[in-house]
């Protein structure tokens, strides 16, 4: 039962990193996207 909690929560943390990392990818994708119309518009 203990080895089991602890992979879990192992993965838990993989699957944390991996959300992260998405939601920064998402983010910088906007901003680029954003600047990239405001010098398109000027």
């Amino acid at each position: 039962m203990e080895v089991e909690e602890r992979s879990g929560k192992r993965n838990y943390g993989k699957m944390g990193c991996f959300i992260a990392v998405i939601l920064l990818v998402i983010v910088i994708i906007l901003i680029a996207t954003g600047v990239i119309n405001f010098s398109w518009e000027q």
